[in-house]
């Protein structure tokens, strides 16, 4: 710093407020931080007593997007509301932390340019994926649309491999991306429907990675962003897809009347349109409600209305769809027999489930194997379950699914509490695999 140059810095008062209500001490909230960037990305951020000391100063004035999300989750309101001003080249993407939505209209550049493309790369703790280059001017075209949608393709195959914890921050990326393009340019009333298409694909992908990864607020406001964008594309295909999601994820929080009337809007909005598999899907969605209800033969009736859509099914559905298969079907007929309490029958659809011919995707193959071993052990089978829970476990380190990770640390733990023969064996070594993922990931 030159000398005689005074930075002043005003302090984050906000903060300091939530912090003196929550009762909370700066190591204290660095400790709190880490622990919900754990559970968001399970990896730390390395949050410290430092990085607080320097937020509640003012020197640090927009903390990095990891620490935002983690103090939004913890205090429950947008970081702009935690004291934290966003520099000005960043208060468009801002909009996005808080959960706000902004009308999305054509902005006419201020002066004729040459579009200068920009190359650019979503990166994952995986892989990088070149974003679509986008006009920074100009008119934006159908062929921006196809680009759009390759890279969106690319996303969900890498979460079908690997998780939704891995893609959830580059699906937001390009999200934000493509709601800059559609700002800063002009496009035609051909064009404008399908913007909002694939803005709204690509919202309803971001809550799916977040629910994988086990943030249900962040879910749920990504896919009611991707509602508003279908909407004002016309397309009931892709609001019966988000109610899709968001009926799973009100099944997994216990909430089975609202799971099943989501999923028959669905249904209703999209009868001269879906195809089969969209159909098999949404019945399944039911049937799952229904179990979550403990209705069975209700549950059991949906899976059958689902193995009949899905004998009407196109041989090609789109990306998202793409798990759909004939295995899938048994999969969630399990799921319903185990929120039944039947874990013997569910056992018997995952081992049914293994004879079906699939494209076997490797984050559903840990959530199919943690899932049966779950059943073995509930049904009696110890010896077969710690033999399935241990394949899970060599998944593990490949597969950001919190969703199901949580799954196979609640069965370690059972099964050490009930002292079964061969837990305290599987206990030593998922602490060891799990241990070594901490390792890999600081």
């Amino acid at each position: 710093m030159r000398q005689g140059v005074k930075v002043n810095a005003s302090r984050n008062i906000v903060l300091a407020g939530l912090m003196a209500q929550h009762g909370l001490s700066a190591a204290q909230l660095a400790q709190e931080v880490n622990q919900k960037a754990f559970e968001l990305y399970q990896g730390h951020v390395g949050t410290t007593e430092r990085h607080v000391r320097r937020w509640l100063s003012g020197q640090v004035r927009w903390p990095q997007r990891r620490y935002r999300e983690a103090l939004t989750v913890l205090f429950e309101r947008p970081a702009s509301e935690l004291g934290f001003t966003a520099p000005a080249t960043r208060r468009s993407s801002s909009a996005a932390d808080s959960g706000v939505t902004v009308p999305v209209l054509p902005v006419a550049p201020a002066q004729r340019e040459q579009p200068v493309l920009r190359r650019e790369f979503l990166v994952t703790s995986s892989a990088a994926l070149a974003i679509p280059p986008l006009p920074t001017t100009g008119r934006l075209g159908m062929p921006d649309i196809e680009r759009i949608r390759s890279t969106a393709a690319q996303l969900h195959a890498l979460d079908d491999q690997l998780g939704g914890a891995v893609v959830v921050e580059a699906g937001r990326d390009l999200f934000e991306h493509v709601e800059g393009a559609m700002r800063r340019c002009v496009y035609g009333s051909t064009v404008q429907p399908h913007l909002h298409r694939v803005l709204g694909e690509i919202a309803a992908s971001v809550g799916w990675f977040a629910y994988d990864a086990g943030h249900h607020a962040t879910a749920r406001r990504w896919w009611d962003t991707g509602l508003r964008h279908a909407l004002l594309a016309r397309h009931p295909l892709l609001q019966a897809r988000i109610w899709a999601y968001m009926s799973r994820q009100a099944c997994d929080l216990g909430h089975g009347a609202e799971a099943a009337a989501i999923a028959r809007v669905a249904i209703d909005v999209t009868r001269r349109h879906r195809d089969g598999k969209l159909s098999a899907l949404l019945h399944t969605r039911i049937a799952l409600a229904n179990a979550v209800q403990g209705h069975s033969g209700w549950s059991n009736r949906a899976l059958h209305h689902a193995e009949q859509a899905f004998d009407r099914a196109a041989d090609t559905p789109p990306p998202w769809l793409a798990f759909c298969t004939p295995a899938e079907l048994l999969a969630q007929a399990a799921l319903c027999s185990s929120t039944l309490g039947d874990y013997a029958r569910a056992a018997q659809l995952r081992q049914h489930e293994d004879a079906q011919p699939r494209q076997r995707f490797r984050r559903n193959a840990f959530g199919h194997t943690t899932h049966l071993a779950q059943c073995l052990l509930h049904s009696g089978q110890a010896e077969q379950a710690f033999a399935t829970a241990d394949q899970a476990r060599e998944m593990l380190p490949h597969v950001h699914s919190p969703r199901w990770a949580n799954r196979l640390a609640a069965f370690r733990d059972e099964a050490v509490e009930r002292r079964l023969p061969g837990a305290d064996d599987f206990a030593e070594q998922y602490d060891l695999t799990v241990a070594a993922i901490e390792r890999a990931r600081t």
